[in-house]
């Protein structure tokens, strides 16, 4: 997590280094959104078995919260010797779901807890319970060990349940998803983000106005780790103003944001380049103000664009997206300038 400068005693620093920990949801009945997921798992709880999961979607969504509320409810007790945590996007190669030749390493003390096989074959009592294996990032995985944990899901099926999770289902081979139970993460809407954000700012005393809140949930998206480290550091700020909200954050302003679009609209061509041109010279990279451009665009703030607009606006940013691969140049954002003021 990042260090912010605060005058501050080391009581308030402690607190914010372990907010994000402080605040991870406990039990099932904490996680916002994606309720029917939640139902499901409540059913899964219910019914005391667990299938072979297959989390799909964004980061920050509850996918790892969701799933860790999940298995500690089931193993109770037993959560930290009957569940194995990997992270695909570190241990991505075959020897994570290989089994060690040596077997010396297999012994109790000797246990490599990166390895599937060995954990599996690992002795623990867990009664009529079944040991989880959780992997986070698992797209990140080669395709010759996401093939290998395919036979290993049939094998120890009598024993063990697998929770994968992945933000591009492509990514995923199709043995692997036929052999799990598909659940799709969607992004939160507002009314779930703002029922966070309250959550959050009455647990921990942390006072915003309506309007910070907007601007937490717009740059943030739908990014709850984002969100809950931008209301910890708003919480030891002492002037909470939108201006030094901008200030602090760097983030650019909505209302620059909002000028370009509506310059572009009205084909006032020269205006618009040259606040573009001041927005680059402030240091704001070339692909983030294109992502910010898209944002306000998608989400229509102030219904500014109608619906039409919207459509072409939309139309000539996604096209520009995929016909240049890295957005990096400002030739290629005035480029893209130009089109959307040439837009019929």
């Amino acid at each position: 997590m990042n260090h912010f400068v605060f005058k501050i005693n080391e009581r308030e620093v402690i607190d914010r280094e372990i907010c994000f920990i402080k605040r991870l949801p406990q039990n099932l009945d904490e996680i916002f959104g994606n309720s029917n997921i939640i139902d499901s798992f409540k059913y899964y709880l219910e019914n005391n078995n667990i299938p072979n999961l297959l989390l799909v979607g964004p980061n920050g969504i509850g996918k790892y919260s969701s799933v860790n509320c999940l298995v500690k409810e089931y193993l109770k007790d037993d959560y930290k010797q009957g569940c194995l945590i990997i992270h695909g996007s570190i241990n991505r190669g075959k020897d994570v779901v290989s089994e060690k030749m040596d077997q010396k390493k297999n012994t109790e003390k000797n246990y490599d807890g990166s390895n599937i096989i060995n954990f599996i074959k690992k002795k623990v009592q867990l009664n009529d319970k079944k040991k989880i294996i959780i992997i986070v990032d698992y797209d990140h995985m080669t395709k010759e060990s996401q093939m290998a944990l395919r036979r290993i899901i049939e094998l120890y099926s009598t024993k063990t349940r697998f929770i994968l999770m992945a933000t591009e289902l492509s990514k995923v081979i199709e043995a692997i998803q036929s052999r799990t139970v598909l659940f799709k993460y969607n992004s939160l809407d507002n009314d779930a983000l703002n029922s966070y954000i309250d959550y959050i700012c009455k647990k921990d005393n942390i006072e915003i106005s309506e309007s910070i809140k907007t601007l937490v949930i717009y740059y943030s998206g739908s990014d709850l780790r984002q969100i809950l480290i931008n209301l910890h550091v708003l919480k030891y700020m002492k002037n909470k103003s939108i201006e030094s909200f901008y200030n602090f954050f760097n983030f650019p302003k909505l209302i620059v944001i909002e000028n370009i679009i509506q310059l572009c609209l009205h084909k006032k061509t020269s205006q618009v380049y040259k606040l573009v041109s001041e927005f680059i010279n402030e240091g704001y990279q070339i692909q983030e103000i294109i992502d910010y451009i898209f944002k306000y665009v998608y989400l229509n703030r102030n219904n500014l664009l109608t619906t039409t607009e919207q459509y072409n606006f939309l139309n000539i940013i996604i096209k520009f997206y995929f016909k240049i691969e890295n957005l990096s140049t400002s030739l290629q954002l005035f480029s893209l300038i130009y089109w959307l003021i040439n837009l019929n």
